[in-house]
């Protein structure tokens, strides 16, 4: 996973060009942290059909899910808690109440 990424800033103006390496790194780490997260929430899922829960213990307390409406909720949670952030007050005040594209 050691691919190099080529950017074509043949359209960027020339004022914007020095900062392309800050937002790249910026934007490559976010990235890569919602890759992680979507990662994790199809091993919860499929853990979950699989075995019909889910245990896992953090800081000493035990969680248990039993259905998917709760996998989801934990997960909307760490997805605000990601994608928050980097929103704009605007953005956060239009945002829907969605997980997945599924609203």
């Amino acid at each position: 996973m050691t691919d190099a990424i080529k950017l074509d800033l043949t359209n960027t103006p020339e004022k914007f060009r020095p900062t392309v390496d800050e937002i790249l790194s910026q934007l490559t780490k976010f990235l890569k942290e919602l890759g992680h997260l979507e990662d994790q929430y199809f091993v919860q899922q499929t853990r979950l059909h699989r075995n019909g829960r889910i245990l896992s213990f953090k800081g000493g307390i035990q969680e248990e899910i039993i259905d998917d409406q709760e996998l989801k909720q934990k997960f909307k949670k760490l997805y605000c808690q990601l994608i928050d952030p980097h929103c704009t007050s605007e953005m956060l005040a239009q945002r829907r109440d969605c997980l997945h594209g599924e609203h």
